[in-house]
């Protein structure tokens, strides 16, 4: 894509997030979310070029891409309407979206969906590009994981724990006090990809965090802030979506659980590393592939 044409669809996606958030904020429009993720895609995306030369649409937009496209896609659609829609929706009731229609329903699991990862993605890059600048990263120490192969198949087993383990909570105890293992499949999502990651000796998320890297730590952790700034507060207006049956909900930051926004950091982990898998798989599988 030229540059040109990346700034004048940031300068429109600047004026669509804009608009979404005072239709939110002042119209308490409760369809405000695509527009909004959209929008927030089109302009990071446009900065994560300016700032690394690297662009998602122009990755995804790749001729050559289709599989990785495929793959986002549908593992990003399964994903969702395992873990948000029968968790959090069907069997716990822990959100819910108020005025979705069947329309709606389907516009979250797919295109929301896709937006919201690839912001997420942005929003971390960004950070991490200004962070590695910065001297935080050299305080910490970069060890080595000593056994690889036991390292690989504890997260391996810990992921697919991690993402049961609310259906066997449920089995046994039914919905009740269910918000106290939504954690764990976000948790167990995140990981999956990682130990993917892993398998293509890539260097995941939690291997970094176990080593203390720095601008990993900070950049996970100020993309989560950042994040529920934005996407909490102009929801807040319009309550497009609403928690129900949150842990602690009495504890609240600005309005907003103080368990949502713990919520939010594995959230964010695993978008990361969805993301960075698509990309291995390209260049490692879907790639290949195509010769």
């Amino acid at each position: 894509m030229k540059e040109e044409t990346h700034f004048y669809i940031a300068i429109i996606g600047f004026i669509m997030l804009i608009a979404s958030s005072i239709s939110s904020i002042f119209f308490q429009y409760s369809y405000f979310y695509v527009f909004f993720c959209l929008s927030f895609v089109l302009v990071l995306d446009y900065f994560d070029f300016k700032l690394r030369k690297k662009s998602l649409i122009s990755f995804f937009m790749k001729k050559t891409h289709h599989s990785a496209v495929m793959f986002f896609i549908i593992a990003a659609t399964i994903f969702a309407v395992f873990v948000d829609l029968v968790y959090g929706v069907i069997l716990f009731k822990i959100w819910s979206w108020p005025s979705y229609t069947t329309i709606n329903w389907i516009i979250l699991y797919t295109l929301i969906n896709f937006f919201f990862i690839m912001l997420v993605y942005e929003t971390y890059m960004i950070t991490r590009h200004f962070l590695s600048k910065m001297f935080i990263e050299k305080h910490y120490s970069k060890q080595k994981i000593v056994n690889k192969n036991h390292f690989k198949t504890t997260i391996i087993l810990t992921s697919l724990i991690f993402l049961f383990l609310p259906l066997a909570y449920f089995f046994l105890f039914g919905e009740a006090h269910g918000g106290f293992v939504m954690i764990f499949p976000f948790l167990g999502l995140w990981l999956i990809c990682d130990s993917i990651l892993y398998l293509h000796n890539q260097t995941p998320i939690i291997q970094k965090l176990i080593q203390k890297d720095g601008t990993t730590i900070a950049g996970v952790l100020i993309t989560m802030i950042f994040l529920v700034l934005t996407h909490e507060f102009v929801n807040k207006f319009s309550s497009e979506w609403v928690y129900n049956s949150i842990p602690f909900m009495q504890l609240q930051i600005g309005g907003v659980p103080i368990m949502v926004v713990v919520g939010w950091i594995p959230l964010v982990l695993f978008c990361i590393s969805f993301l960075d898998l698509t990309k291995t798989l390209e260049k490692d599988v879907f790639k290949k592939h195509m010769k």
